[in-house]
Order: structure tokens, then sequence, then C-alpha cells
């Protein structure tokens, strides 16, 4: 038998942490702290970029109505729970679409006239129909390996990159990928733990999400399977044989020198190589999805 992870699940773990960096960002927002409300913003805009790559038009409204209401919300402490509550909610809905419960909690949440724009009913159900009937149906064989373009592969800024924003990457990003790269490094000693599993899948989830706010494909591409792969050693530890751990630790390497190249610290991969190194990395998260559970 084998397991495939349907398009909701998949982003249900994408809003467990998204949720645990929203909730502290929440509580200072609704106090008027302003630096926290653009750092809330920031985190609904890696959001909307995952919606974007999904191709998710359902899920884009829902962020389209998050991002303008949110502003509105600075320094109404009254309102607290509206800001904190919803990621949660949304994350319950994600995991259950089906359960009447989470479906409510969440149109109440959507709908609620304290926002600035409250969505109405009938539009926030059809968004929620929508999320359900883009999900993919039980029983449907697992995913084929991709076929990475060079445009996945593109190392490139954003055009309009604001200073702020790239600053925080040239600071954040080469510290992220060390810390990441230390911990697959210890997976060929055997000394690894579960916990040296989950802070590289920590770092690699952290390190899309920073990659995803200045447009560096390749990065984000690349971090999105790492963070897959290491998800599904946590799960199967055994599956982590000596070609998977080269692999990975190839691939740990060659994230560093992207962000160096992107620092204009190093030359950049030529992108048929990034294309190739996506290419075995996809095929190493398809083949261990395969696996019997």
């Amino acid at each position: 038998m084998t397991t495939r992870v349907s398009v909701l699940a998949a982003l249900a773990r994408e809003m467990g942490p998204l949720a645990d960096e929203l909730e502290p960002l929440a509580a200072a927002l609704v106090d008027g702290d302003e630096e926290s409300a653009a750092q809330y913003l920031a985190v609904l805009e890696r959001l909307s970029n995952v919606v974007e790559m999904l191709d998710l038009p359902a899920l884009g409204d829902f962020t389209l109505h998050l991002l303008g209401n949110i502003p509105g919300q600075l320094g109404s402490s009254q309102d607290g729970d509206l800001v904190a509550g919803w990621p949660r909610r949304f994350e319950a809905f994600l995991h259950a679409p089906d359960d009447a419960d989470a479906h409510a909690a969440l149109v109440a949440c959507m709908c609620d006239q304290r926002w600035p724009d409250p969505m109405q009913p009938e539009q926030a159900g059809q968004i929620l129909e929508q999320l359900r009937a883009a999900d993919a149906a039980d029983g449907e064989p697992p995913r084929q390996p991709r076929t990475f373009t060079a445009a996945d592969a593109d190392l490139q800024w954003l055009p309009d990159l604001t200073t702020e924003m790239r600053g925080a990457f040239e600071h954040e990003a080469p510290r992220y990928a060390a810390t990441l790269n230390h911990h697959l490094a210890r997976l060929s000693t055997g000394d690894q733990t579960h916990e040296d599993l989950r802070q590289a899948r920590r770092m690699a989830h952290t390190l899309k999400g920073t990659a995803t706010l200045v447009g560096a494909r390749a990065v984000v591409n690349l971090t999105h399977l790492l963070e897959d792969l290491l998800e599904s050693l946590q799960e199967s530890p055994a599956s982590a044989g000596p070609a998977l751990i080269d692999d990975l630790q190839s691939a740990g390497d060659s994230l560093e020198e992207m962000i160096e190249a992107l620092l204009g610290q190093g030359p950049a991969p030529a992108p048929a190589d990034i294309q190739a190194l996506l290419e075995n990395m996809d095929q190493w998260v398809v083949r261990l999805a395969s696996e019997p559970a």
C-alpha cells in the first residue's frame, strides 16, 4: 500500500509553522507595534507566494482578504482573537475539510463584523468549497517525478525588492543554510538524532520562506524538496541509506553555493546543474513517498 499527501494536507503542514510565527506577532500587532505588523504582513506575503506557486485561486482570495484587513487591526487590542485565531482555525480546516465544526469556525472568523472588510458568508463558503474541490481524491496514484525548467533554477532577485528585504536575506540566509548543512552532515556520521532531522527540516522551511520573499526560485524549490525529504526521514529514519545521505549532503553544499552566488560571494552554479539537482531530489521525494507505509 502506498501513501500520498493531499493538497490540503500539504497546506496544513505549511500552516503549522506559519501559525507559530504569527501568534506572537499578532499579540504585538494588536497592541499597536508597527514593526510587528510589518513582519505579520511579510509572513502573509510568503503564504501568498506559496499559493501562487500551487495555483490555488480560492486560497489566493483568502490571503488577499487577510492582507487587506490586517493593517486595520493595528492597535485594535479588543479584536486580538481575530488576528491571532484565524491561522489555527484555517489549519484545523485544512486537516479536516469535511468537519462541519472546523468549516463553521473558519467561516465565522472570516465573516466576523469586527474586520474592517468582513467577507460575506456566501463568499467564504464558496472559497472553502473550492479548496475542498481542489484537494486530490483519495486513492489516486502517487505523482510522478517533475521535470524542472530553467525558470525553476532561477537565481535572480525580485526586480522590485526593497533594501530591507534584501538586507534581511543577506543577514539570515547564510546562517540558516550553514545550520541546515550542519545537521545534514551528521547523517553520515551515524550520530544523527530525531532532533537533528527536526532542526534540519525547520531550517529548510525557514530558508524557503526567506527565499520566497526575495524571489530566489532555485533556493525555494530546493529547500521545499529538502523539507519534504526530511519529513519522510522523520517518519521513516531507516530510509536514510548511503546514497540518499550523499545526495542530501551534496544538496546542502549546493544550497550554500547558491546563496553565496546571490550575495555576490561566489560563482553561480550552472542552471542545468541546478535543474539536475532539483530533479534528483524530487525523484527521492517520490521514491520515499511510494515506500510501503
